[in-house]
Formats: structure tokens, sequence, C-alpha cells
């Protein structure tokens, strides 16, 4: 049986750029002031080109100017929830030319402290961190007696903070101030390490993974290819998840630092909210909470769920109850989306869907060989997203995870109309 493969949605092959340099170039054509990121319970919101890229380069600028220490290739640890201005912030460092490090803002003191040993063992000499993170990062690092002692940079600065910490307004003025040229690629973007992004954590403690400038930008394009749901012109995506792996697509996203189920049904409301991007426990919320009708969702057209498999009954339950369309995907931290359900799958059928544009993918059995339909094995996945550098420090489970270009998962596949949807066990 030969590999599955769908032609990517543009013939043009990948830019020899950067993440950063490729966004503020426009590759989608953004209306330069469409209105991209809202503040779900605030009043800020940031243009494409006017606020957004400029607030990207400022940070980048400001950083150079600000924080001189700091070299190309040096990590930047960043521990905060979804503030406005992480998005600018991520990229900005990246912009530098530093190795943005994200950790979950709900990480433990032990998944911090292990994060810090495997990446910066010596210490990083800068963590962007959250007020609220603040207590939980100073003493990790106190705990640790490292050799070097971290700058700490304050992502968001309360009004009666006194503290006496660098924070990213000051960085963003600064660089207003002395403009500076964004960080190039100094080797090919296969091989040039954007951003540190720990894994889950399912198969041991959380694994390192080194993402490359070159999946970031093949991400930009699957997702926007196979996912337009997302990111219709005219639609509005109600962020609450990390966004750590979200780049450049160029979507309205109103943003939510943290979960929490009224909050999250009146920014849908109140924001007019078109599409979602979550995990089955909410999808599990919006099929049972009776909170849920309590508010105007009629706004909304497409749910989109993964991180682990949401039930079908759950799915249709969603489905009717909102009168929306369901989506289920497939991806990992390795690899981004994968297999996700193609727009004519509009019934959900319990599966995750068929490969991506530009994703390939076998279904393999215990010594590698390939299996055919109504088997269950090994989902492995080929695709210019899955190219990274292999886990920080662990080349045993490099080995194991990635094979030849191949990155491996636990899945099933049945057969569905011309090309199989896979199923997860």
């Amino acid at each position: 049986m030969e590999t599955q493969e769908v032609s990517h949605i543009s013939p043009e092959p990948l830019p020899e750029c950067t993440i950063v340099e490729y966004i503020l170039s426009n590759p989608y054509q953004v209306p330069p002031d469409k209105i991209i990121k809202i503040e779900a319970e605030g009043n800020r919101q940031l243009t494409y080109k006017v606020s957004f890229c400029e607030s990207i380069k400022d940070v980048a600028s400001g950083i150079r100017t600000e924080l001189p220490h700091l070299a190309e290739g040096d990590s930047a640890f960043v521990l905060s929830p979804n503030t406005f201005m992480l998005p600018s912030l991520l990229l900005g460092s990246m912009g530098r030319g530093l190795v943005p490090v994200a950790i979950l803002s709900s990480a433990s003191a032990s998944e911090i402290r292990h994060a810090l040993n495997l990446v910066a063992p010596e210490g990083p000499k800068v963590v962007f961190v959250h007020p609220s993170l603040l207590a939980i990062a100073k003493q990790v690092i106190e705990e640790l007696s490292l050799a070097i002692s971290p700058q700490l940079v304050l992502v968001a600065r309360p009004p009666d903070c006194e503290l006496e910490l660098l924070d990213l307004d000051h960085l963003i003025k600064a660089g207003q101030k002395h403009p500076q040229p964004i960080a190039e690629l100094r080797k090919p973007a296969k091989e040039s390490l954007g951003a540190i992004h720990f894994s889950s954590g399912t198969t041991g403690p959380p694994k390192a993974v080194q993402t490359i400038h070159l999946q970031l930008l093949a991400a930009t394009r699957v997702c926007i290819s196979a996912t337009p749901y997302l990111f219709q012109p005219d639609g509005r995506l109600l962020s609450y998840l990390p966004l750590a792996l979200g780049y450049g697509q160029g979507t309205t996203n109103v943003l939510i630092d943290r979960f929490c189920l009224s909050n999250f049904l009146e920014a849908i409301e109140k924001h007019h909210i078109t599409a979602l991007a979550i995990t089955p426990p909410v999808s599990l919320l919006l099929a049972q909470d009776p909170l849920v009708d309590e508010f105007d969702l009629s706004s909304l057209r497409d749910i989109f769920t993964a991180g682990s498999t949401t039930p079908l009954e759950v799915m249709q339950t969603v489905k009717r109850r909102l009168g929306v369309n369901v989506w289920n995907g497939l991806g990992m931290t390795e690899t981004f989306l994968s297999i996700c359900p193609p727009l004519s799958m509009r019934e959900p059928n319990g599966s995750v869907g068929r490969p991506c544009p530009g994703v390939q993918v076998k279904i393999v059995n215990d010594q590698g060989s390939e299996l055919g339909e109504e088997q269950v094995g090994e989902l492995i996945v080929k695709s210019a997203c899955c190219t990274t550098l292999g886990y920080l420090k662990n080349e045993m489970a490099t080995s194991e995870t990635l094979k030849d270009g191949w990155s491996t998962d636990m899945t099933s596949r049945l057969p569905s109309s011309k090309l199989s949807s896979f199923f997860i066990l």
C-alpha cells in the first residue's frame, strides 16, 4: 500500500527566512488595518500592520538596546498566561535572535525546575514572567542556586506594582526610540532553532522539543489550508489555549488569559465569536453544562477540538445543541497539526480526519511494516512540520520518536470514502 499524501495548497517552496521575517512580510495579504487581536476582558485591540507588526519590531529592538547582555541563540524563558502582548513578546524575542522557551502558566514548581535544569542548567540570562507567577519563578530560581542569576522582566505591570524590574512596556518604548534590524538566519531554516516547546509528558517527564524555523513556516501554511474554517476573513477565533504554538495566521483572535466557563461564554457572546479551538474537557462542558443556555452563542459556526480524543457522542451533542460544525483533529508538539477532517466531512464520525495538505502518513506494526485498512498500529507522520531538531539532551527519545524524518504516535485506521480516516484508540 502506498503512503497517502496530499499536495500542499501552495506550490511555492517555503521561503528561506525566519518566522518573524515571514510574518512581517504579510504573506497572506492581511489588510493592514484589520484588527487581529482583541482583549476579551479589556478594551485593547491591535491591527495587523500598524500595531502588531510594529510591536514585534519594537520588542526586538527594545531587547537589543535594554538587555545588551543577551546574544543571538540565547534562551529566553517565558512564564505567562495568554496576556494581550504575549504574541508580540514571543515573536519579538525571536526577532532579536533569541530562542523563546515557553512554559505553561499552569506549570508546577517541579516542572519549572525541570525546564530550567534541562535547557539552561547554569541559569537563563532572562526570564519574562507574569506578575501572578513571579513568586513561583523566584522560588525555583532561589532553590536551584544557579551560577547565572537571570534578569527578570515583567510581561505586564499591575497599576500598584512598585517592583524595580524592567517590564515589557519599557522595552517597547525603548524599541520605538531606538529601532534595530530584525535578526536574520545564520544558517538554513531547516537547521535554525526557533523555539523550544515542551511535550505533554504523557510518556515521562516533559521533553524539550527543538522547534526550527522551517517547522513554524510550514505550520502557518498547514493550519490555514487544513482548517480554513478557523481563519475566515470575517471570522473571530476565541483563544484560551497556550499561544506558544500559534504563529502568523492573520486571523482575528480574542484572547482570554485563563479559562473560566462563564468568562468563556461571555466572550463568545460579547465579541461575536465564530470559531473555537478547544480541548475535550471543554467540549464536554459545552455538551452538558446548563450555564451554556444562559448565553447567546448564535455567532458560532465552527468548533475544532484536539489535544486528545473527543468521544463521538459528545461531538454530536455539541453539534445539535449549538447548531455548529464540530471538527476533531490530531497533532503533536513535535509535528503541529497533522490530521484533521476535510471541509466535506461535516458530520462527526469519531475519526480525527485525513492527512493535512503536505503531510504523509503511515500505520505500521512493531517491526515498522505498513499495515492495511482496519488494523491497529502506530501512526507515523512526515512533513515539513515534522523536521524538528529532536529532543534537547535526549538522543534516545529522539531516535525512538523521529526515524528518517517520520514522527510517531499511536492510533488506528478505518476506511472512509476515497481516503482513509484515522481513529484514535
